[in-house]
């Protein structure tokens, strides 16, 4: 298991957990391939609060391929 620590604002982190959202842009891309994100819950939460398997990272400027 490869992984990484990220913040997230709770508006956003609601967002996508309910389904709304379904990309996060970064501007930092690991080096080394990662599959698992441990998600921290900025103010006011301030906790760890998600731990989520991801697929293949999309660097910019390959395009997301649309579900039909």
């Amino acid at each position: 298991m490869k992984a990484i620590y990220i913040s997230i604002k709770p508006v956003h982190l609601n967002r996508i957990i309910s389904g709304e959202k379904t990309y996060e842009f970064r501007n930092y891309i690991p080096k080394d391939g990662v599959d698992t994100l441990f998600v921290y819950e900025s103010s006011p939460v301030c906790e760890l609060r998600y731990v989520i398997k991801v697929g293949k990272i999309i660097e910019y400027p390959n395009k997301i391929l649309k579900k039909e």
